[in-house]
């Protein structure tokens, strides 16, 4: 009977055990799954806060600078500490998607928002106020809105509507048209619908799900549709690329 008693006692140890570890798993996957989505498309709620005016007006943003701002920033997580917005690979990022470990960031901490302690920053030991955040995110907006231009020329660009432009800051700022030069001719092309369609021809749009970033699909899809709908006759015959 001791013996029998034991054995059941070990097996509700072990099978408590067992559960604790898938609790702690499940946990560990729920966090690590809600900073992908923020980076990639899932609005977290701190995007719906409104750029301070004491920002804007330092720093003299447009109201379309501002508009682009806000669309971009819905798109992307915030964190005012160093954080990572996949879970395979530990990417540095802070703010709204400012990428700690692209080059030259540590002068662009210090030259945009007088910071000199990016080790600190880098390695979680300090963090960004509000207005840094916010300061940082008009520098790589204005910084992306100046790529998208220079790849589609000044006077396609500058014509275009406010929600296309965001929709291309967008592209540029998370990357994906700084690698797609055959979308980026078929709009100098005018052909937006094909445009559209060869947009998500994009292996990280492609593989999202099998990368665990499935954020990427409803961020890249929302600006396809704008693509789309810029385009003054869709072809409704081009099919879109499925994973």
């Amino acid at each position: 009977t001791a013996r029998t008693t034991t054995e059941m006692q070990t097996k509700k140890t072990t099978l408590f055990s067992a559960s604790w570890c898938t609790l702690v798993v499940i946990v560990c996957w729920c966090n690590v799954a809600s900073v992908d989505a923020d980076r990639d498309g899932d609005k977290d709620s701190s995007a719906d806060q409104p750029i301070s005016k004491e920002v804007i007006k330092e720093l003299e943003v447009t109201k379309e600078q501002l508009k682009i701002s806000n669309f971009v920033k819905k798109n992307e997580g915030y964190r005012t500490s160093v954080y990572s917005p996949i879970s395979k690979t530990f990417q540095a990022t802070i703010g709204y998607g400012f990428y700690l470990d692209r080059p030259g960031a540590a002068k662009v901490l210090e030259k945009v928002i007088g910071r000199s302690d990016f080790e600190k920053i880098r390695n979680g030991e300090a963090e960004l106020t509000q207005e840094e955040v916010e300061e940082l995110l008009i520098h790589d907006i204005r910084e992306n809105i100046q790529l998208a231009r220079d790849a589609l020329g000044n006077t396609l660009f500058d014509k275009l509507p406010t929600d296309v432009k965001a929709a291309l800051t967008d592209g540029f700022f998370r990357g994906e048209l700084r690698h797609s030069p055959k979308t980026i001719q078929l709009m100098k092309d005018g052909k937006w619908a094909d445009a559209a369609v060869e947009y998500l021809n994009h292996q990280e749009y492609i593989r999202a799900e099998a990368l665990g970033r499935s954020g990427i699909r409803k961020r890249m899809e929302k600006n396809q549709s704008i693509f789309m709908n810029h385009a003054e006759t869709p072809n409704e015959n081009v099919v879109t690329p499925t994973p």
